[in-house]
């Protein structure tokens, strides 16, 4: 975590010294940061250290000898089963217990909790204080109390132990001081926050427009791209921590899962239902997609397949397999981890989703100020969602990663095209579209909306060359072919396994709900739309402070629930509520627009940012709630604001409104930075359970927990 944020501090920090401009105001606005977050190091987060300052407390060791011991040895030692050792007679102030442990490496934390008797209860007050001991941090050691005068009786509770060896306690002792503990750590994860929001709002570099500063734009684009990797593959890293083996092995693998193994096997042999075959058990079921039925009668099943005609299938898309696993196998005979695989998709969208702001913001908002444009970009790399696929990289994550890349180069090759506005079509870049975003529905059937969605796009270029017909028709041929070749592919592969080109299988998924016989209802539409649109962030002191608030609307009904994890859009990314002013840029379009560039406008926007996340939040009642969805709509629902709030402001006469509208878009990044940070944070640490894991989390969490 250190060497993580020290090596990307010192890129930001090369960086800032090539690009920040060297103005009194910036400097003096680090320098009081600087110094206000160092008295804070100090005062607040070492407050615990100045707790003996306030009362009569005498350090003193305690004694494993004169203890009431159960359950642990003389020397200390802890066995498989929970220990308790009482001081009876202490009759001491205390104000702090500090118990240092020796931890095997296969035990990195250790829950200690105490029972006390003072002077305002005879009787035992249970669990009255409690402390996570982490091996290596002296400062964990350290239980900070706040009892009534003396204390009677001290009885301590240590954890039973995770190997058959055993641990130590090596030493009790009340009234030793919190030791002082300055954090580089924290100072930088605090200061760097806010260092970029002052930075947006005092660079006069970021005064400039985008249409004479674009260079500059493209600078931030390539910083925030990288640093948005580099945060990328640590978060890969954080997820294989304590796993036997290293990056080397993984490339090395033998085996698999649905996507990387099972369907590069059943290709390679000719096939397109999977070699594993159903039990008889499950084949003689009279309904073997219940699982309610299948667990009774104890009927074993491979988990989230298709099970037709008596055959296995897979229902997940075969782009990831077709364009990375399949190849990977047949050259080197291993099969391509899945971890990387998600990074390696996921690295390619945020690219693509960087390429495509940038093309977005230069080709249609040109008058806005550099600052707006850094920070939308900051914005839409931060709610896009991708986050979730990197946090727990599993199979279902290649889908959506490889989605996002595809949907992102799809609509970044659509909008470099010149499709919309002035200049003259691209046809390779109209195929790269198209060819991207065909591969889209190969990886995720559901983002089959973008394509119809990109046909507005293809029918006003092709207006742009419908005069003349031989350009016209190469152009047709380049914009469409791909999708009838490649959805070629894809109607025959859902023929040739469920004998309908258009049925993809989801129905037939041996899942823990049966899909073939659930009913729709609104309110399933409903859960989604309030926990991916508006869910309120929940508050309070528990780290991150930031915390989903999900809302089954009370439904009476079985609607499948991966997870909890739900912030809304609206509160991910604050410009989403532009879209309330879209009626007042519909009639300034009138003034300030040509007939046919409001129509391109609004079918676009529509399309795009409107109806298709629209049709996407209304088909996922039936998979039920899952964090890792948004990926699909996140950023196109976030582009289609963008476009409002950029419009409004570039067609504003009014210079304060124009400052207040920036200064808000610009204050908009830090809450966008901080709730994405605690989603992705809070899902993490419940999708990765590894000792090693746990024991970071709770490191992380002391930096800022202060008080405890």
């Amino acid at each position: 975590m250190r060497t993580f944020l020290y090596f990307l501090f010192l890129i930001l920090l090369a960086v800032g010294s090539t690009y920040l401009p060297k103005t009194k105001k910036l400097k003096k606005a680090f320098l009081v940061t600087l110094g206000v977050l160092f008295a804070a190091e100090i005062v607040i987060f070492n407050a615990s250290s100045f707790h003996l300052w306030f009362g009569d407390y005498e350090r003193e060791e305690l004694s494993l000898a004169d203890a009431e011991r159960n359950l642990i040895d003389a020397d200390g030692t802890v066995g498989d089963r929970r220990a308790t050792v009482t001081f009876p007679d202490l009759n001491k102030r205390v104000g702090t217990v500090s118990v240092s442990l020796e931890l095997p490496e296969s035990m990195i934390t250790a829950d200690v909790t105490a029972d006390i008797t003072d002077e305002t209860s005879a009787p035992y007050r249970n669990s009255i204080a409690s402390k996570t001991v982490i091996h290596g941090d002296a400062r964990s050691e350290v239980m900070v109390c706040e009892f009534s005068g003396r204390v009677g009786s001290l009885r301590l509770h240590f954890p039973a132990a995770a190997t058959a060896d055993g641990y130590a306690v090596t030493k009790i002792e009340i009234n030793r001081p919190v030791p002082l503990v300055f954090s580089p750590t924290r100072l930088l994860l605090l200061f760097l926050p806010i260092a970029l929001l002052l930075w947006l709002l005092l660079s006069p570099a970021l005064s400039g427009r985008v249409k004479e500063n674009g260079e500059v734009l493209g600078d931030i684009g390539r910083v925030t791209t990288c640093v948005c990797l580099l945060i990328a593959l640590f978060m890969i890293t954080l997820t294989q921590i304590g796993r036997s083996g290293g990056v080397l092995s993984d490339f090395r693998s033998q085996t698999g899962n649905q996507i990387t193994k099972e369907l590069v096997d059943a290709f390679e042999a000719g096939q397109v239902s999977l070699l594993a075959e159903p039990s008889e058990e499950l084949l003689a079921m009279e309904n073997p997609y219940d699982w309610y039925a299948r667990s009774n009668q104890n009927v074993s099943a491979l988990w989230d397949h298709c099970l037709y005609d008596g055959k296995y299938y897979s229902y997940y898309g075969i782009a990831p397999v077709l364009l990375l696993f399949l190849p990977y196998h047949l050259l080197t005979g291993c099969y391509f981890p899945t971890a990387e695989a998600c990074l390696l998709f996921s690295g390619g969208g945020i690219i693509f989703l960087t390429l495509l702001y940038l093309t977005f913001v230069k080709k249609f908002f040109p008058k806005i100020t550099v600052r707006m444009a850094a920070a939308g970009l900051f914005i839409a790399q931060a709610s896009s969602g991708i986050w979730y696929c990197l946090a727990n990289p599993l199979f279902y994550e290649i889908a959506q990663s490889s989605g996002f890349l595809c949907t992102t180069a799809g609509f970044y090759y659509l909008l470099s095209a010149d499709l919309l506005g002035g200049g003259k079509p691209k046809k390779g870049r109209a195929a790269a579209a198209t060819v991207f975003l065909a591969l889209g529905v190969l990886c995720r059937p559901t983002l089959a909306v973008y394509c119809v969605a990109s046909l507005f796009f293809l029918f006003f270029g092709l207006k742009k060359v419908w005069k003349d017909k031989k350009e016209a028709v190469k152009y047709l041929l380049a914009a469409l072919l791909p999708y009838v070749l490649i959805g070629g592919v894809q109607m025959w592969y859902n023929w040739a396994r469920f004998d309908s080109p258009l049925d993809f299988g989801i129905q037939y998924s041996l899942t823990i709900n049966d899909f073939t016989r659930s009913e729709f209802h609104l309110r399933f539409v409903l859960i989604g739309v309030w926990n991916y649109l508006f869910s309120f962030p929940g508050l309070d002191l528990t780290f991150p402070f930031i915390h989903s608030n999900f809302e089954t609307l009370g439904v009476n009904g079985y609607y499948f629930i991966a997870n909890k994890s739900a912030i809304g859009i609206v509160w991910r990314a604050l410009p989403v509520l532009s879209f309330l002013y879209a009626g007042r840029a519909v009639k300034r379009s009138k003034s300030s627009l040509t007939k046919s560039s409001r129509a391109q406008a609004f079918l676009v926007i529509a399309a795009v940012s409107v109806l298709c996340p629209a049709v996407i939040l209304w088909s996922i009642w039936e998979s039920g709630y899952g964090a890792r969805y948004c990926v699909d709509f996140s950023w196109q629902i976030l582009l289609g604001a963008l476009s409002v709030a950029f419009f409004l402001w570039q067609t504003c006469e009014f210079g304060e409104k124009r400052r207040i509208a920036e200064k808000l878009l610009v204050l908009a990044v830090l809450p966008a930075l901080l709730v994405s940070f605690a989603l992705h944070y809070s899902y993490t640490e419940t999708a990765v359970a590894t000792p090693v894991l746990k024991a970071l989390v709770k490191v992380f969490e002391s930096l800022f927990v202060f008080w405890k």
